[in-house]
């Protein structure tokens, strides 16, 4: 997710919500398109997802960590 998403200002939580699914979504279709192309080099694969950012920013800090609850897994 670009940290930039945590920055953009928003009338109701609801619209804040829906920014962060955006991004999600995009990520997610990336990602899935990273792997796809490495499977397809059929060796073996191992990934991990878990990012923890560190801004320099305490409210970016702080916003990034209170998404951790709404956090999913994906299987493709």
């Amino acid at each position: 997710m670009a940290s930039d998403v945590l920055l953009r200002s928003v009338s109701i939580v609801g619209e804040a919500f829906y920014v962060v699914a955006e991004a999600a979504n995009a990520f997610e279709k990336r990602h899935a398109r990273l792997l796809d192309a490495c499977v397809a080099k059929q060796l073996p694969l191992v990934v991990g997802t878990i990012y923890n950012p560190r801004f320099s920013d305490p409210i970016q800090q702080v916003v990034c960590g209170g998404f951790v609850p709404f956090q999913r897994c994906h299987h493709p």
